[in-house]
Parts: C-alpha cells; structure tokens; sequence
C-alpha cells in the first residue's frame, strides 16, 4: 500500500512533489500558450546497477552503530563475524516523464558515509540539490557478535512511504533506539542482552523480547503499539508506553514483579482478564487501572490515545 506523506516541498517555485496526491507539480504551458501547472503522477526511478556495497567495516567488541537515513526503509539483519557491512539502493520518486531528471539527481545528488568515526560505525545517507523524492533503502549486517547500541533514525522525509525500521537482528545489543519523523513503522526484535529499549516513532510499533527500562510512543493517525516483555529485574528502572493515537498492548513475563498504571482514551478501555486474577488491581474506573504484581518494584506507565480523538484501549497481559 502507498502512503502519501502530507507535505509540500518546492524547488525553485518550479517543480515540486505533493506529497497528499503523490504528484510532482511542474511549469507547463497551456492550449494557447499560457503558463500553467501541471500534475503528474510518480514513478519510482532506481539507481543504474541497483545498489551500492561499500567495503566491509571490522568490527571491535563494544563497538556502537548508527545508522541516519534521509528517506528509504531501514532494515537490520546479521551479517558475517568480525565486520560490519551496509547495501544502499537508492531511488527517486520523480514524475512519469521526469526519467532523465531522476537519472540526474541519482547520479550527482545522492549522498552516503559509511565510516568507523572513533566513537562507533556510522551509516549516513543524504541527498543535495534534489527534490525529496529521492532517498535510499538501507540494509545494515551486524555480526553475530555485536555487543554495542543499536541507533536507527530515519529522517523519513520523502513523499511516498517515507520510510520504516525493521531491527530484526540486534545481537547482543546493550541498547537499542529508533526513531522516524513522519509515516514510519518501527519493528524490533530485542535480544536477552537489551535492557534499554527506545522506540520514537510516526506510526505502528511492534517491540518483542524486550527487558527492563523502555521509552516507546508512537504518533500519528492509528499508531498503535504491540510490546513484549522478555524480563522485567528487580532493579529496571520501568518507563513508558504511549500511544498518540491508537490501541496499546503489553504483556509482560508470567510472574514478574512490578506496577503498572495504564489509562486509556475517554471511548476506549483498559483491559486486563489475566492482571485482575494474578496481581492487586485498582480500577478508578474503566478508561484508568493500575496493578502491584508479584512483590511489586519497577513501574510502567501505559498510555493510550493521548491525543483524545477516537477510541484508543489499553490490553494488558501477564
């Protein structure tokens, strides 16, 4: 399905890509030769050869990655022991006659780092004297040994599905962080070793095997938000579950030790079968509950629709 971002961006008040109608806007003349606008409709434009490999990285025990995307899915899978690596395949999202002028801006315009800078591996993709169709689709390898923070943030800016994270490998990442600017989905599949998860993100969030202190919210129109647990310690510090606008669900591990505090929009609910028969509930009313589960400790605050349009419920599980 395409996702039109809702934005405007000009380039020299000549040609501009409407993102709302998936259009480039273009200076035309008329039947009798007047100045005109003209409406085309997008074609994604590929680079010559497809993709762009740099040379592998090697890859030190403690070492962090980040990767900074302009606009193009993110995806993280593993890769070979000893390095990391990254594909880069970049497009542009240019009108149905625009084909030279697309081949211009990926041949000249498209900008890409892939560097060791002394603090960690950094991928960098980036663009100059283009419309914002153009981007790249990242996929980064790390190898079966990486042990450092995973950081994704993707800038998501261009006009047609702007750009979304899968972390689908992590290793044993001590951290991981994702973040997407505008229509971007974030799916994460943590490892034992992630005791810190953050997940800022313009879209629906899917977050499994999670531990410990978390930071997820989601924003936009029907972002919804899917957690898992893995493990909750005596000592996480907790954190936060929210939702702007859509349904939140979170099940934490069968006889862990915490509190929760979980609200949802004024037309949704809260509902948690499985807390009210293993934990201590107060329910003030429908829309708010909050339970002590097990000896009680780290706390998680869940929230649901907090931009109060529509019905956005709370589902709790243990």
């Amino acid at each position: 399905m395409l996702r039109f971002r809702h934005s405007l961006w000009v380039l020299a008040g000549v040609t501009s890509l409407v993102a709302s109608t998936g259009c480039e806007v273009q200076s035309c003349t008329g039947e009798n030769g007047e100045d005109a606008v003209c409406l085309k409709s997008l074609k994604r434009y590929e680079l010559e050869g497809g993709e762009i490999q740099p040379e592998p990285l090697a890859y030190n025990a403690g070492m962090n990655v980040t990767v900074r995307g302009k606009y193009g899915d993110i995806d993280v899978v593993e890769g070979s022991p000893g390095e990391v690596s990254v594909l880069l395949e970049p497009f542009d999202y240019r009108a149905h006659d625009a084909e030279d002028a697309a081949r211009d801006e990926l041949e000249n315009d498209f900008e890409y780092s892939f560097e060791d800078d002394g603090a960690g591996i950094v991928v960098t993709t980036d663009r100059h004297d283009s419309t914002n169709g153009l981007g790249a689709d990242v996929t980064l390898f790390l190898p079966p040994e990486f042990d450092g923070a995973l950081v994704l943030v993707n800038d998501s800016d261009g006009p047609v599905n702007p750009g979304d994270i899968s972390a689908a490998f992590v290793g044993d990442a001590s951290s991981v962080d994702v973040s997407t600017d505008s229509l971007g989905d974030c799916s994460i599949e943590a490892g034992a070793s992630v005791v810190f998860t953050r997940a800022h993100c313009d879209g629906t969030i899917v977050a499994t095997g999670v531990a410990d202190e978390v930071d997820i919210r989601s924003t936009g129109l029907g972002g919804e938000i899917d957690v898992t647990f893995r493990a909750v310690s005596a000592d996480s510090p907790g954190g936060r579950v929210e939702s702007e606008d859509g349904d939140v669900a979170v099940d934490f591990p069968n006889g862990a030790s915490f509190t929760v505090q979980a609200e949802s929009s004024e037309d949704g609910a809260v509902k948690a079968g499985p807390l009210d028969a293993a934990c201590v509930g107060d329910a003030a009313a429908d829309t708010a509950k909050s339970y002590t589960c097990g000896d009680g400790g780290p706390n998680y605050v869940v929230k649901a629709g907090t931009d109060s349009t529509g019905p956005s419920s709370v589902e709790l599980d243990y």
